[in-house]
C-alpha cells in the first residue's frame, strides 16, 4: 500500500520524496528503498513519538525538506486509491496560483475536502510546530482566505485503509 501511495506522488511529479516512519519503520523503508525516478531525492525520517498522532510526523517529514521547496504535498500512507493524475493536477493548480508559498489547496469531491494536503512554504513553520493527532487542520481553519479547492471526479481523496476489514471490502468492491 505506502508502495503504491509512493509511486503515485513521484508519477505525478514530486521531485523530493520525504517518507515519514513510524510503526514497522523497517518495511516501510524496505518496501521504498529502491524507489526511482530521474531528478527525484528519496529521503527517510522517522518520527519517534509516531504513537503520538498524525501531527508529529508532519512536523518531522516538514522539518526534513530542503529550503528551497516551495510547498509540500502531505499524503497519507493508507490512501492507495490515490492516483498520480490527482497529484499532477494539484502541483500544476497550486503553482499557477501567484501567491503560491501562502496557499492551502487539496481536493474536493462531492463537497468534501479529502487528501493529501498541498501547503504552501509559508506554513512550514507552523506545520514543523503541530503536536497530537489534529494535524494541519487547525492551520487550515485559521487561513481560510489561504484556501485553494481543487474540484476532483471521485472518492478516492476520501478513502483510506485503517483495518484488515477495510482493505477486505475494497477488494470486495
Amino acid at each position: 500500500m505506502v508502495r503504491h501511495v509512493a509511486e503515485a506522488m513521484v508519477k505525478g511529479g514530486i521531485r523530493e520524496l520525504v517518507v515519514v516512519t513510524g510503526h514497522e519503520a523497517d518495511a516501510v523503508t524496505a518496501a521504498l528503498s529502491d524507489l526511482e525516478a530521474p531528478g527525484m531525492v528519496l529521503r527517510f525520517v522517522h518520527n519517534a513519538d509516531f504513537a503520538g498522532g498524525q501531527a508529529g510526523s508532519v512536523a518531522t517529514g516538514v522539518s526534513a525538506l530542503s529550503n528551497d521547496v516551495s510547498g509540500a504535498l502531505i499524503a497519507l500512507g493508507d490512501m492507495p486509491f490515490v492516483s498520480a493524475d490527482l497529484v499532477a493536477e494539484m502541483i500544476q493548480d497550486h503553482s499557477g496560483l501567484g501567491d503560491h508559498e501562502m496557499r492551502i489547496s487539496f481536493p474536493v469531491y462531492e463537497g468534501r475536502r479529502g487528501n493529501p494536503v498541498l501547503w504552501g512554504r509559508g506554513f512550514f513553520e507552523a506545520l514543523a510546530g503541530l503536536s497530537g493527532d489534529i494535524g494541519g487542520r487547525r492551520i487550515l481553519a485559521e487561513n481560510p482566505a489561504a484556501v485553494n479547492s481543487i474540484s476532483w471526479t471521485d472518492d478516492s481523496i476520501h478513502n483510506d485503509i485503517d483495518t484488515g476489514d477495510d482493505l477486505r471490502r475494497h477488494l470486495r468492491g
